[in-house]
């Protein structure tokens, strides 16, 4: 699998708690913003999930799109999702990947946050290359200034919209629609997280 280019002690919490985190993000998936995402493509033949977790958007996406390769370093966390014929499971970080205009939309739902700052934009990079024009990225990701470990050992690197907007700019994206949103997290804690669209120009 080559170097380990994903915060261990945030992929080792997943392993050992697998079970609980699949329930909870199960009962928090309403599949709103997968439909978004469907409807915004140009096409609807390759979708890679970037950071999968238990797969609950790579099984919705596999039932309405011909190939879906979902991508995640937590083995436990993707145990049942390798079973299924239709999703192509890969346990790798994205930072390990490089596939070049291969996919129409990149998913990566609260998957990201979990890199430091420099290697979001090394992510967001490589899901740059490996998107075909004009391909369609979804990004969920904790809105906020500061890093930090939550009480379960979690690396979290929340991000200034303004700041992150910049740096998809920058890197080739146009943002196509962005919202602010209140939430709680696993620990159910208040938190704001966004949600982006953006094209591949």
């Amino acid at each position: 699998m080559g170097r380990k280019m994903y915060d261990e002690q945030t992929v080792e919490f997943y392993d050992k708690n697998f079970s609980q985190y699949i329930n909870w993000s199960k009962t928090n998936t309403s599949f709103k913003l997968e439909k978004k995402f469907l409807s915004l493509l140009d096409e609807t033949t390759s979708i890679i999930d970037v950071g999968c977790g238990a797969g609950h958007s790579a099984i919705w996406f596999s039932q309405n799109v011909s190939e879906v390769i979902a991508l995640d370093p937590s083995i436990k966390l993707t145990e049942k999702l390798k079973l299924l014929s239709k999703v192509n499971t890969i346990n790798e970080s994205i930072l390990n990947i490089d596939f070049r205009q291969s996919f129409n939309g990149a998913w990566a739902s609260f998957s990201l946050q979990h890199l430091k700052k420099h290697n979001q934009k090394k992510a967001l990079s490589i899901i740059y290359d490996a998107l075909k024009y004009p391909g369609l990225l979804y990004l969920g990701i904790h809105r906020g200034e500061h890093s930090y470990r939550d009480n379960l050992g979690r690396l979290y690197v929340p991000r200034n919209e303004r700041e992150l907007e910049n740096e998809l700019v920058e890197i080739g994206f146009r943002i196509r629609d962005i919202s602010i949103k209140k939430s709680f997290s696993f620990e159910k804690k208040p938190i704001e997280v966004m949600h982006i669209f953006c094209s591949k120009n």
